[in-house]
């Protein structure tokens, strides 16, 4: 079985990506994200998915270093 050109190029592109990806992730600073971490939950307030949110948003301000604002 042949590859094509065009496959062979495709596949190593996807390759190079895959192997780049660990080593751009490490460039962050320690402190990334520098402002506060804004949830948007675009119901009316006191309703299900508002309470949901808002529970989610206590859990990750509980684990986060950053501050949620709800």
């Amino acid at each position: 079985m042949r590859l094509s050109t065009r496959t062979l190029l495709c596949c190593c592109l996807l390759a190079g990506f895959a192997l780049h990806a660990p080593l751009r992730a490490q460039d962050r600073p320690a402190n990334y994200p520098v402002r506060p971490i804004r949830i948007i939950v675009p119901v009316v307030p006191g309703g299900g998915l508002d309470i949901i949110a808002r529970s989610i948003g206590q859990m990750l301000n509980d684990r986060l270093i950053r501050r949620l604002i709800r």
